[in-house]
């Protein structure tokens, strides 16, 4: 196993940890856990880029890591009440949506070319920040207008993300739209 997929993998069992913390209130300890493991992600694609050390594995891994890192974030920052269960709905069915198109592409036969959108990185951004500006406001620090114009940029950007996603997928054959 490579660095690049080591570090996806570190993200991945930073999840449960990063829930107990998040249930416990232990949100010093959960925000420096959730910038680390943020940070690798930035870290392990730089590395696999620059390196040439992008595998099928880490095709897989990486996203995945991000999408367990992420949900278990919104739905517990929901679950303890300190994110909106509606931003949680919206990121959630997202991500159903995308899985389920993609299970039912694959029972069709058909070949849909899945890389991520530039959307998508938007996305996963801004969802990364909702949590971190959430956390952050747990350290005395008043956030409110920020933590609420990030929930909204973060909803647009799940919305435009899937919406992209879609449109993709309804041409024929896999094509890549501009």
């Amino acid at each position: 196993m490579n660095i690049p997929n080591s570090l996806s993998l570190i993200r991945l069992l930073c999840a449960p940890l990063f829930c107990w913390l998040l249930i416990n209130r232990h949100f010093n300890f959960a925000l420096v856990l959730f910038l680390m493991a943020s940070l690798t992600d930035a870290v392990d694609g730089y590395i696999a880029k620059r390196f040439k050390q992008e595998t099928e594995l880490g095709r897989y891994l990486d996203p995945l890591a991000d999408k367990v890192l992420l949900m278990v974030g919104v739905i517990t920052l929901s679950f303890i009440q300190m994110l909106p269960v509606w931003i949680t709905l919206i990121i959630v069915s997202r991500d159903i949506v995308l899985i389920g198109g993609v299970i039912l592409s694959k029972m069709l036969a058909k070949v849909y070319l899945v890389r991520p959108l530039i959307i998508s990185k938007v996305n996963t951004f801004f969802q990364m920040l909702l949590i971190m500006l959430v956390l952050l406001q747990t350290q005395f620090i008043e956030l409110s207008p920020a933590v609420t114009l990030q929930i909204w940029l973060t909803a647009l950007s799940t919305i435009a993300s899937l919406w992209a996603y879609i449109s993709r997928w309804s041409v024929p054959n896999g094509v890549n739209l501009p």
